[in-house]
């Protein structure tokens, strides 16, 4: 989970990542739910809320996944949920979804790059 500032629109950045896929091996021919070589989402766009190629933002998977949720709310505990007016950190707290299953993991990416891309 990443979280940064941008000027692109949010049609624009999910083209973007859409081609970060592509470009990394991943095929849209699998069925839903499949392994994937990288899957990279767009959850929320500040306080926007809209519908746009057929994604919403903020996602609803956020309110119905621990494995959304709970890295959501490490990156930007302090960041509202532009809908229910809550921080990410509350709704992480206040979740009552099931949490198992979850493992943190250390990772040294500071030398991770995405080639093809500036």
């Amino acid at each position: 989970m990443v979280g940064f500032r941008t000027e692109l629109s949010p049609s624009e950045l999910h083209h973007q990542l859409r081609e970060i896929e592509t470009v990394n091996g991943r095929t849209r021919s699998a069925e839903k739910f499949s392994a994937r070589t990288l899957d990279l989402d767009l959850l929320t766009y500040g306080d926007v809320v809209t519908n746009e190629a057929g994604k919403d933002l903020p996602r609803d998977e956020i309110l119905k996944y621990a494995f959304v949720l709970k890295p959501l709310a490490d990156v930007a505990a302090d960041e509202f949920h532009p809908q229910l007016k809550q921080s990410y950190g509350q709704l992480w707290r206040e979740f009552k979804g099931q949490r198992e299953g979850l493992e943190v993991y250390d990772l040294d990416v500071s030398s991770a790059l995405v080639s093809g891309f500036e």
